[in-house]
């Protein structure tokens, strides 16, 4: 495969910054949440481009990005509790 091209991505990462800016998120913050969420969407694309043949290993891949993606959310949770409550 020489590319990958995901139609959807761009609109879905521009309606997620809406949506947390509804919720209550500054727009900042919205739009450094969805940065942060696209770079680590990007490394674990390529991360499974590496193990692409390798059914084991991609699912190991998929699983990693899954936790450190809960992980990114709590920490961020922990350090500004409110961000995620709207006021």
């Amino acid at each position: 495969m020489r590319y990958t091209i995901r139609e959807t991505l761009v609109s879905s990462l521009e309606m997620s910054e809406k949506i947390l800016e509804t919720l209550g998120l500054s727009k900042a913050s919205s739009i450094e949440t969805v940065r942060r969420f696209r770079a680590h969407d990007e490394a674990t694309m390529a991360k499974q481009q590496a193990v692409k043949d390798d059914e084991s290993k991609f699912l190991q891949t998929t699983r990693e990005s899954a936790e450190q993606a809960v992980a990114t959310v709590r920490i961020r949770r922990r350090r500004s509790p409110r961000a995620y409550v709207r006021s």
